[in-house]
């Protein structure tokens, strides 16, 4: 995100410009996260890279949520004999997408590659960018 922001006006990245000039945001708080969520009064599945601070404050606020660990050890449960670690985290992200793809509702960074699939399960429909509000038919 920084090296975005040190690109501002650098032809080779207007996209990116763009995105952020129109409101999109490269990388988030734990803050923004918890803010995000509670706006919206439903239960999540945090995919957050700080998700014991964002968890102990959605429990603190009593909102229903999960994290990747949650799927995480769901998938260990069932886990093949002879799966390694990489194939595993393969695995867990596939289901990650397939879980927020088929979810009511999606926070998504513009950013993310991760996102992007997610917006495409989604079919384009119930999502919006964290920062920017997207048309959710």
């Amino acid at each position: 995100c920084e090296e975005l922001k040190e690109m501002k006006g650098n032809p080779s990245f207007q996209y990116w410009n763009e995105m952020l000039e129109q409101g999109h945001k490269c990388a988030l708080t734990p803050d923004e996260v918890v803010m995000g969520v509670l706006s919206r009064s439903m239960p999540a599945l945090l995919l957050s890279n700080d998700n014991p601070y964002v968890e102990s404050r959605l429990e603190a606020a009593s909102v229903a949520s999960v994290s990747s660990k949650w799927v995480q050890d769901r998938l260990a449960e069932e886990r093949p004999p002879g799966m390694n670690e990489a194939e595993f985290e393969v695995l867990t992200m596939l289901i990650e997408q397939q879980l927020c793809g088929e979810a009511e509702y999606a926070l998504l960074n513009k950013f993310s590659t991760f996102s992007a699939r997610i917006k495409a399960i989604k079919r384009g429909v119930g999502y919006e960018y964290w920062g920017v509000q997207a048309p959710v038919t």
